[in-house]
């Protein structure tokens, strides 16, 4: 369960980021509008992501593959910590 949360914690703030980062890109670009507040061209969003739905997919989830790694790595070096901790704990 533990593992489920923290591969799930590290998704969502992979999710926020990306999140951010469009936001931050985006932001300059934006018109002042009083009845919808703010509005941003088509095209300032195009030329910010030229890149194709597939192309887009694959950089999305190399992203998510290499958040998921730096979790494994993680976990994988805490299950070693505690093995070697019952080991010299409980069996010396």
């Amino acid at each position: 369960m533990r593992r489920n949360s923290i591969l799930s914690g590290t998704l969502t703030s992979h999710i926020a980021g990306r999140h951010q980062r469009f936001h931050a890109n985006i932001q300059d670009k934006s018109l002042s509008n009083y009845k919808h507040n703010k509005v941003i061209r088509l095209d300032n969003i195009v030329q910010n992501y030229p890149i194709s739905n597939n192309d887009y997919a694959i950089q999305d989830l190399v992203k998510i593959l290499q958040s998921y790694h730096k979790m494994a790595c993680k976990r994988f070096v805490d299950s070693l910590r505690m093995q070697a901790a019952n080991y010299h704990l409980i069996t010396h």
